[in-house]
């Protein structure tokens, strides 16, 4: 297990109020939160876990199932790797099945076993179904500290918006994952890309991903294993993915990739290159190579995790499309909610086809975005 490493709450503050916000928690909860906590692996009043948790338990007596998720999610943040942060974990997950009566689409939680090396791997999955029939999915995920259940509103844009059948799952070494962060992780995804062409008989099916999950968007793009892709803000060794790179990066990301590798303690620079090697074997090759099936990559200008040439590097692949944001941040989540419609028409286009509604859609984003590009 891994051990707690330094980890500032005003600095995680500072950057993810913006995030917690985006998983549906009130910036007055955040603020009352962030009054109170002052350590963040200390146990008891003040400590992130302690403090987020009594916030949940207020919401869990309101039945205010979602927003109990959603502040279960805030109080597990960023790794569940304290008793108290796994118990926030299956509190959220309580919540969240509790939570999913109301949801506008059908949804069902999910075990799906896929060939993973030598065996096989089971994947917990949310699958929400459209309301009208349809021919097109997509696998959707997150990084290396956020879960399927806090991009929900993602999921249900996607659902409802599109019209898709939507799986969610964790990336490979987090959440309800059982296997650890490793390059060849994508093959986790294809395998539930695969079900979905085979039990939800779609005919395309498309995968978008957020920070760390977003490399496995744009690998399976390369590898034409998916009809489109949408990267957002992912990695992808176009500059060095190293260790005196990962070393460097703030607020405890150093120990959240650590995590996610499923080591106990955040390594030596010359052990995270080693580490991080096989990413670089595989990826570099795709690069080269300058093809890909239809891809959308955006990233915000002001990113502290991800190098500009990470998105950049997409602008000389024929069938990518990238946008860069000023001003914005990792994975742009200043942007995000304007850039929904936009991305919801792009995949309609790509994995459906060009209608009215999705030309409505790709129209309307552009008008909401059309100050924001770089």
């Amino acid at each position: 297990m891994m051990r707690p490493f330094d980890l500032s709450p005003a600095d995680l503050f500072n950057e993810r109020s913006v995030q917690f916000r985006a998983w549906g928690i009130p910036p007055a909860l955040i603020k009352r939160a962030q009054a109170k906590i002052h350590d963040c692996w200390a146990s008891g009043p003040g400590g992130w876990c302690h403090e987020w948790e009594s916030l949940a338990l207020d919401a869990e007596k309101a039945e205010k199932w979602l927003l109990a998720s959603a502040l279960h999610a805030a109080a597990r943040f960023p790794v569940p790797i304290t008793d108290d942060r796994k118990a926030a974990m299956l509190r959220q997950i309580a919540c969240y099945e509790r939570a999913a009566v109301k949801f506008p689409v059908p949804f069902e939680r999910k075990t799906i076993s896929v060939p993973y090396r030598t065996g096989h791997s089971t994947v917990t999955t949310h699958i929400f179904n459209p309301r009208r029939a349809s021919n097109a999915a997509i696998c959707l995920s997150a990084g290396v500290d956020t879960q399927k259940m806090e991009i929900h509103r993602l999921a249900l844009a996607l659902a409802v918006g599109g019209n898709f059948t939507v799986a969610v799952i964790d990336m490979p070494g987090t959440g309800e994952s059982k296997i650890p962060l490793a390059p060849d992780a994508d093959a986790i995804y294809a395998g539930v890309i695969d079900h979905l062409r085979s039990f939800y008989g779609a005919s395309k099916v498309g995968v978008v991903a957020l920070s760390f999950g977003g490399m496995w968007a744009a690998k399976l793009s390369m590898l034409g294993a998916v009809d489109a892709a949408v990267d957002i803000g992912g990695p992808v060794c176009a500059s060095p993915l190293d260790g005196v790179f990962i070393s460097r990066l703030p607020n405890g990301m150093p120990g959240i990739i650590a995590n996610a590798m499923g080591l106990s303690e955040v390594p030596s620079v010359t052990e995270f290159d080693h580490l991080l090697s096989g990413f670089m074997d595989e990826m570099r090759p795709l690069l080269a190579r300058r093809q890909s099936s239809s891809l959308l990559v955006f990233n915000g200008d002001a990113d502290p995790y991800i190098p500009r040439q990470e998105i950049d590097v997409f602008r000389d692949f024929p069938n990518a499309n990238v946008w860069m944001f000023k001003n914005a941040t990792h994975c742009a989540p200043e942007i995000l909610p304007r850039a929904i419609p936009s991305v919801v028409g792009w995949l309609s286009e790509h994995l459906q086809q060009k209608t009215l509604r999705s030309m409505i859609l790709r129209g309307l984003g552009g008008l909401l975005l059309r100050r924001d590009f770089t």
